[in-house]
């Protein structure tokens, strides 16, 4: 019994410790096809990312901001409760970044993290002004 219950513990730790890859990568994806769309004028708006940490999702959206965005356009992508987005530190003060038409630049510079907090695994996400994207 106790084998099996470690073997259990592993296994969620590994599972958990895969769910912060995966929803790393979509983040990442995300943020490049808002980039992407507001680069390519694509419906003539800008493109941005709402990191929305206490419902634990994020959403790439239409518009020049989450709040006058148009919603036909909301793609949400939600991820495990055991995920948290923490430590939002955008320029602006917010929880999104947008990216201006063109040349894809953003005004919410800034960095935050994906967490797993059972497992102590932490995700960085550093966002510069040019709409370049690190993952540490």
């Amino acid at each position: 019994a106790i084998l099996m219950g470690g073997s259990f513990l592993a296994l969620s730790r590994f599972s958990t410790s895969h769910q912060v890859g995966a929803v790393s990568a979509q983040m990442v994806s995300a943020l490049r096809r808002a980039q992407a769309n507001a680069m390519t004028r694509y419906h003539d708006s800008p493109w941005g990312v709402y990191l929305n940490a206490p419902q634990r999702q994020f959403v790439l959206f239409k518009g020049a901001s989450y709040a006058a965005r148009d919603t036909a356009f909301d793609q949400s992508t939600a991820f495990a409760q055991a995920l948290q987005l923490s430590n939002i530190n955008l320029q602006g003060g917010g929880t999104e970044a947008v990216f201006t038409r063109v040349t894809g630049e953003t005004a919410n510079s800034g960095s935050f993290q994906l967490t797993d907090p059972a497992n102590a695994a932490i995700v960085t996400f550093n966002l510069n002004l040019y709409g370049q994207i690190n993952v540490q």
